[in-house]
């Protein structure tokens, strides 16, 4: 067996345990020790998830397949990293280490970095559905690092339990992009003429499911504790839409 193939077999054991463990602390009750502990096995799979798709992809850089599984491992790990860090800032953002900045700043450049690949995708490449994909990641993981380096310098004040609302939606964002892999790899099975459209499917629709089930789960806390109820610019927009 060569040395790829080992990767990829370690790469697939993480992908499972991130998949079987994640699940678990979302079930438990929160700050328990259930809870704290499948959250840490979850947060080292995620780990050796992102480690072995950047070994992967050193191997073979040219394969398309895994330079969208890099964008992914790009975004979900910043999510979980983000997402654990952010208990640490329980007062303000402001608290956030260099550790944290220095992330925030590589996540953003490789956001950007995507973005620009979805652009040559189109004029360089002619190829839609990898503008689309790298058009998608990108502006996710640019937003979300920019918001944290804004946070950090105190240019955006931080509200109230920001800690708590900022990990269930980073936490949740990098299990919706470990769930897209898993999908992903499904699309093996369609037939090979099936159209682009068809393909974009397993890799926009946990993102939109899940991530629509993780908004409303926000309102609902938010509401218990007669907060206000905060919206993104996409849910903003279908708001005014629907109220007309």
């Amino acid at each position: 067996m060569d040395f790829y193939k080992i990767i990829l077999l370690i790469h697939v054991a993480f992908g499972f345990s991130a998949l079987a463990t994640g699940v678990v602390p979302m079930l438990a009750k929160k700050g328990g020790k259930v809870h704290k502990f499948w959250g840490n096995v979850y947060y080292w799979s995620m780990f050796g998830v992102f480690i072995t798709t950047l070994m992967l992809f050193a191997l073979r850089p040219g394969q398309l397949k895994l330079q969208f599984f890099l964008c992914i491992a790009i975004l979900s790990f910043y999510f979980t990293f983000s997402g654990e860090r952010v208990l640490a800032m329980k007062k303000s953002a402001t608290q956030a280490t260099v550790l944290d900045r220095v992330a925030a700043g590589l996540a953003l450049a490789c956001g950007l970095a995507m973005l620009g690949y979805a652009g040559y995708g189109i004029i360089g490449l002619q190829n839609y559905f990898i503008a689309i994909l790298f058009a998608v990641f990108g502006t996710l993981i640019s937003v979300n690092a920019r918001k944290d380096l804004q946070l950090f310098s105190g240019k955006i004040e931080s509200e109230k339990m920001h800690w708590y609302f900022g990990h269930i939606s980073k936490i949740m964002g990098a299990y919706i992009a470990t769930i897209t892999a898993f999908c992903v790899n499904m699309t093996r099975y369609l037939p090979e003429d099936a159209s682009v459209y068809l393909q974009l499917i397993p890799w926009l629709t946990p993102g939109v499911l899940l991530g629509v089930g993780t908004a409303y789960y926000s309102k609902r806390q938010r509401e218990k504790r007669r907060m206000p109820v905060k919206y993104g610019f996409i849910t903003s927009g279908l708001r005014r839409v629907l109220v007309r």
